[in-house]
């Protein structure tokens, strides 16, 4: 762990922000020191329009003081440039691995005012919004000493922004024209570590993902800052009413959860779903091999003294550990793990608000291209959760095996096996997008502890 270093002597700071704003603005800017504060003017460079005014902004050399003595504070862990911390507050990038993030109109509202939410019980609080003006101080030393502001920005961006936002705060331009635009930040009242941080951090944004439908990534590096994709929205919420974070969720699985939302693509959007279902699936097989052997244990008629009980005992654990080997027991483990923690109602409701129409075509389709099964809803729960285990799996094995494979039948054919073909099959793989979706997150929500 490293600690931000500032120059010696608070003149030497001042002098610092002038370097950097001048490395930064380059040629369009001038700075005077005029007593107590520095006075940042634009300069009119050809094309600059003649009818344009010369635009003035003056800072307080006692602000700047305050926000390099904040950052004097900070630390920064070697595997993360992009953190600011100390005990009581964290601050990091959050990027909208998007596009299209303009369509998201309630992130209009957190540009104005930061979404902010109170968790009085724990005394933390969470902010989602612009970052903090010593956060952009420290991007712009970032920029340069890496000498990296180049890569992020151009004369068109920085001239038009200065002459845009002209009325506003010098940190609120710069901000307009750095490529970060959004940073999640949490307060504590109590003495935290950076795990900690990193944790409550991550519920957040999970909870306003799952509101929103807003992917939003932290960022490790500055490198990282352009890699952005596309997604489709289903905002359940609205950015007035969202609520602390009132579970811990597990890690990886939120991991995965925002890099299927993140993205466009539908191989990586399914099998990103999938791995959050298929976290569970050693342990709830496990588990059903524990309770199989409990339940013949503790039969009345159960002797450990009769060998052909302990026979019977084998002979039931050898399917069990046979079905492993042949690779029945992914399938059963994902059965038991959507018995688990998947409430068959909630799951149909929740197909139903998103399409009317997609509950019925899972009934009436099979996936064309895996043969996965059809789904009947109108059927007894257990076959209910076996067809939706088989259709998730098949899919999944027509992706991950896409390739020409054959196999023997029982009347000795030879069969070719199902597979997926990018492109060819693209719009009815999207189909099944929803249903791992809405299954993922209950498995997310439900396996998540108070916090």
């Amino acid at each position: 762990m490293r600690s931000m270093e500032a120059s010696n002597g608070e003149d030497k700071w001042v002098d610092q922000f002038k370097d950097v704003i001048r490395y930064i603005l380059g040629n369009y800017i001038v700075i005077e020191d005029i007593d107590d504060s520095i006075l940042i003017k634009t300069q009119k460079i050809p094309p600059y329009p003649k009818r344009e005014k010369q635009i003035e902004w003056e800072i307080s050399k006692e602000k700047i003081q305050e926000y390099f003595h904040e950052l004097e504070r900070m630390n920064i862990p070697q595997e993360s440039e992009t953190v600011l911390y100390h005990d009581n507050f964290y601050e990091t990038i959050v990027q909208i691995p998007s596009k299209n993030s303009l369509l998201f109109s309630d992130l209009w509202q957190i540009e104005r005012d930061p979404l902010k939410v109170e968790d009085n019980l724990n005394s933390v609080t969470y902010e989602l919004g612009k970052p903090s003006d010593p956060y952009i101080l420290y991007m712009l030393k970032v920029f340069y000493e890496k000498g990296i502001s180049q890569k992020f920005l151009n004369s068109i961006v920085i001239r038009r922004h200065l002459t845009r936002y002209q009325n506003n705060d010098f940190f609120y331009v710069i901000w307009k024209i750095l490529p970060v635009k959004y940073t999640v930040r949490v307060h504590s009242q109590r003495t935290k570590s950076l795990s900690q941080f990193e944790k409550l951090s991550e519920y957040f944004l999970f909870t306003v993902s799952y509101n929103l439908d807003i992917p939003l990534i932290k960022v490790r590096t500055f490198e990282d800052i352009y890699q952005v994709q596309k997604f489709k929205l289903l905002t359940r919420g609205d950015i007035q009413n969202i609520e602390p974070p009132r579970r811990r969720y597990i890690p990886d699985l939120l991991y995965h959860y925002q890099l299927a939302i993140a993205s466009d693509n539908p191989i990586l959007q399914f099998l990103s779903f999938y791995h959050i279902i298929e976290h569970f699936f050693e342990e709830v097989y496990q588990d059903e091999i524990v309770s199989l052997i409990q339940k013949e244990i503790t039969k009345p008629d159960f002797s450990y003294r009769r060998i052909e009980d302990l026979r019977k005992l084998y002979a039931k654990l050898k399917r069990k550990i046979d079905a492993e080997t042949s690779g029945k027991s992914e399938l059963d483990a994902l059965k038991l793990t959507l018995k688990k923690f998947v409430d068959l109602v909630d799951l149909k409701n929740i197909l139903d608000t998103y399409d009317p129409l997609l509950s019925q075509y899972y009934m009436d389709n099979e996936v064309s291209f895996s043969r996965g099964n059809r789904i009947p809803w109108d059927g007894e729960p257990e076959k209910i959760y076996s067809k939706i285990a088989e259709r998730i799996y098949k899919t999944r094995n027509a992706i991950v095996h896409s390739k020409n494979s054959y196999k023997a039948t029982m009347r000795g054919e030879i069969k070719e096996l199902p597979k997926y073909t990018p492109f060819k099959h693209d719009k009815d793989l999207q189909r099944e997008i929803p249903l791992l979706r809405f299954i993922a997150e209950q498995i997310i929500i439900n396996s998540a502890q108070p916090l």
